[in-house]
């Protein structure tokens, strides 16, 4: 039940592949959001996510990890996780917000300044060092981003300040991710985050509330059970690697959403943006090659100036 530590620097390449598999979930997780969101009130759907995430993890708990229950439920740091959890929910809120108007493709690609937010924040609030090969990639993809929104282009909506403001929320809610793996286990803080998002969304839904039909609570159900997966991911990939690699690795997340607006919403990417995105994963790799290089030298990694 105790988190991994301060080992996490050394472990570079479990971070990343959980950061990977997070950027997958929360794709699939945004297209079906905004699938909803297109029927149901946004504060509605993003109650049910919550309250899906919560009553999931709850019956894991109870059912699997009932001897370390106690354990599970208390918080080293009860202040910090409150405030993670409503930087989540209105993040969410953000989010989901844009989706409704945008499509799935830009709204993302809009919200991905947060790589780059995080790495600057870990810098003071972390004391982490971003390193000339971390600051490559960074900028690489950020190049990459700006391939496929092409600023001055035609996505001039309001809603686009709901991705911007997105972006930065999340940036925030990375890194005090990062600050609790040191302070409480994976387990602790994913509860937190399924019980703070649903208590905090919970009026504002019912203000707005509309009853979903069967169909939309079932999809309902799987955001829910996409957030506990995509989250715990999260969690995961802060405990096992730095927070400025593995924010790097939040680019793939403009990969998936473009493929599954493709399939889902007939939002095909054009070969600009086509260039923007091969870009942008080729600016992951080579951070992830140049991270497991120093760990095998017995390396800090990242640590050239």
């Amino acid at each position: 039940m105790k988190p991994p530590g301060k080992s996490y620097a050394q472990k570079p390449v479990a971070g990343v592949a959980a950061m990977l598999g997070f950027c997958f979930v929360v794709a699939l997780l945004d297209a079906t959001a905004k699938y909803l969101v297109e029927q149901l009130p946004t504060l509605v759907v993003l109650w049910c996510r919550y309250a899906f995430q919560l009553v999931l993890y709850s019956l894991i708990l109870v059912t699997i990890f009932r001897k370390h229950l106690r354990a599970v439920l208390r918080t080293r740091r009860l202040k910090l996780q409150i405030l993670r959890s409503l930087i989540l929910v209105v993040e969410s809120g953000c989010i989901f917000a844009a989706l409704s108007v945008l499509p799935l493709a830009e709204t993302i690609a809009v919200s991905f300044i947060y790589p780059f937010l995080v790495a600057l924040l870990a810098v003071p609030l972390l004391g982490e060092h971003i390193g000339k090969w971390r600051l490559f990639g960074i900028l690489f993809g950020f190049i990459g981003v700006l391939l496929v929104i092409r600023p001055g282009g035609e996505l001039f909506h309001p809603a686009v300040l709901f991705a911007l403001a997105s972006a930065f929320l999340f940036a925030c809610y990375q890194v005090l991710t990062r600050r609790l793996s040191d302070a409480d286990s994976p387990w602790t803080t994913l509860f937190y985050t399924a019980l703070g998002g649903a208590l905090a969304a919970g009026l504002p839904a019912m203000l707005v509330w509309e009853t979903p039909d069967p169909r939309q609570i079932a999809l309902l159900a799987t955001i829910g059970a996409l957030g506990l997966v995509a989250h715990g991911l999260l969690i995961i990939a802060f405990t096992y690697a730095a927070a400025a690699l593995v924010a790097n690795f939040g680019y793939t997340e403009l990969i998936w959403a473009t493929l599954l607006g493709w399939l889902f919403f007939s939002h095909l990417p054009d070969p600009v943006s086509l260039a923007g995105i091969i870009i942008i994963a080729g600016s992951g790799l080579i951070v992830l090659w140049r991270e497991r290089r120093a760990v095998r030298a017995g390396d800090a990694p990242d640590t050239e100036p």
